[in-house]
């Protein structure tokens, strides 16, 4: 049944079963579907949102998706620490990136020793010298004499070196985490 509806004179009709349906939402149309179902529609075009608040909510989800990617990972025991001296294993896992001081350089699985250097354009140019099996750290292969640019924000120099090696971090997608040059850092 099409009515009119009482409670906003001059809004669109409503199609609905009683003069109730169009009274619960005077600010509404109720219109009856193809199917038989009711549906509600708002009159005319629906009100604009605001970009300020647009824009506050992707930043908001933005920053969320952020902060949870780059959350504190403690650094990766797969059993590659057995025989490593505790003393270097606590070192090992307390090494905090310099940028960023709440997240793990990583661990023994993501080092590799980097006895040799260079320096170009004011960087260190940081040279696998690993012999270790990769296995046992649990690690990806880097061959020896590969060399990695490390930037300057990546230097630890705070935290000395137990190990006797130049230390580089190197994560997945060959993403360098920290690097300590040989002799202590």
């Amino acid at each position: 049944m099409r009515l009119q509806n009482p409670a906003a004179p001059g809004r669109k009709d409503c199609i609905a079963a009683t003069v109730a349906d169009c009274e619960m939402a005077p600010h509404l149309s109720v219109v009856a579907a193809a199917n038989g179902n009711l549906q509600t529609r708002w009159p005319g075009p629906m009100p604009k949102r605001s970009p300020i608040l647009v824009s506050t909510v992707v930043s908001t989800v933005g920053a969320a998706i952020i902060v949870l990617s780059i959350c504190k990972a403690p650094a990766r025991d797969l059993g590659q620490w057995e025989g490593v001296d505790p003393a270097q294993r606590e070192w090992f896992n307390g090494l905090m990136q310099p940028e960023y001081p709440n997240r793990h350089c990583c661990g023994l699985a993501d080092a590799y020793w980097a006895d040799s250097y260079e320096v170009k354009d004011n960087h260190y140019i940081a040279i696998i010298t690993d012999e270790r099996d990769d296995k046992p750290l649990r690690r990806p292969h880097i061959e020896n004499g590969e060399r990695f640019v490390v930037p300057n924000s990546k230097i630890k120099w705070d935290s000395g070196n137990p190990t006797g090696h130049g230390i580089i971090f190197i994560g997945h997608g060959l993403e360098i985490h920290c690097y300590l040059p040989p002799g202590g850092g």
